[in-house]
């Protein structure tokens, strides 16, 4: 997060991104963060499916 944060990166769609700590262990018990990465990755799949059709 805070590599897209200082890379000024564009992170598809609104929300809050998704953060997992994993080494922490608990990971899919996180039910919040894995809805947020779902939410996440149907945007960029969006976002890419129409690049796709206007520069196809």
């Amino acid at each position: 997060m805070l590599n897209i944060m200082l890379n000024k990166m564009i992170v598809a769609g609104s929300g809050f991104p998704a953060l997992f700590l994993g080494m922490l262990g608990g990971v899919l018990d996180n039910a919040e963060a894995l809805e947020a990465l779902d939410q996440t990755i149907e945007r960029m799949h969006d976002v890419h499916q129409r690049f796709r059709a206007s520069h196809g």
